[in-house]
């Protein structure tokens, strides 16, 4: 792959001896599978920094899931992998999100502080009781709240990062963000479905580190993606009023197909 060349999914924000930054678009894997059959950002990437002798080096400092677009930091060696995890293990990194959630929310900002574990089966995470999991720590704050579609959108800030935090949080406090299969309440209908692709809106927006070599703090913004601001718009629409016609109406409507079919 060509410098320049990535296929409209992801695009370069900072480059230097040690480190990448990128905006990854929604649909691309952070890291390879276990079959390693779909594109990814490491794939994609480490041919992007490889020359005519092979493909370069890039390892993910921290990951965002499948259906998550935004800001994601990767290193150019094992050296610098090791000097930057720790930023992100003692949440010395910062890292922001903007989501939108099924629901109107009640409290204007606040906490989730719990346990999460893994189901080996289905892979999801869920909260347990403290100390049986990993702790995780999310703050967010309502940005606004869109009352024709009862839907609210929310600045997050992390303060732990495990996989499908955000996700399994929200969902748990009863709002599950739009667009999400993987984390639904018992019973819904799409709750079995496989998220593949689709898109959810949660969008890494902002992040935050310091330099390996240098400590100069960086800082870095994704803005929201053309495809989540027309969510917005249509966010902030009621869906057209049901036309309720009256008794009589729909009895002439019966009869009426009545004689057609004779």
């Amino acid at each position: 792959m060509a410098r320049g060349q990535f296929g409209g999914q992801f695009q370069i924000r900072f480059e230097d001896d040690q480190i990448i930054v990128v905006d990854k678009n929604a649909g691309l894997l952070t890291v390879p599978t276990p079959k390693g059959d779909a594109p990814n950002l490491v794939d994609l990437l480490r041919r992007y920094l490889g020359t005519d002798e092979g493909p370069g080096f890039a390892y993910a400092v921290h990951r965002l899931d499948r259906p998550v677009s935004g800001v994601v930091l990767f290193a150019k060696s094992r050296e610098v992998l090791d000097q930057m995890i720790p930023q992100f293990r003692d949440h010395k990194a910062k890292r922001s999100y903007v989501a939108a959630v099924s629901g109107l929310m009640e409290a204007d900002e606040g906490t989730f502080d719990s346990w999460l574990a893994e189901n080996q089966g289905t892979l999801r995470v869920y909260s347990t009781a403290p100390g049986n999991g990993r702790h995780a720590i999310t703050h967010y704050k309502v940005r606004e709240r869109f009352e024709a579609t009862r839907t609210t959108l929310v600045d997050i800030q992390l303060e732990t990062g495990l996989r499908n935090q955000i996700r399994a949080q929200f969902a748990e406090a009863g709002h599950p963000l739009l667009g999400e299969k993987k984390y639904l309440p018992e019973g819904h209908p799409d709750r079995k479905s496989v998220q593949g692709k689709a898109r959810i809106f949660l969008h890494a927006s902002r992040l935050e580190f310091a330099h390996p070599r240098s400590g100069r703090v960086m800082s870095f913004e994704a803005w929201l993606p053309p495809q989540l601001q027309t969510w917005i718009e249509q966010l902030k629409k009621a869906p057209p009023p049901v036309a309720k016609r009256k008794k009589k109406d729909r009895h002439r409507d019966r009869k009426n197909v009545g004689k057609r079919r004779k």
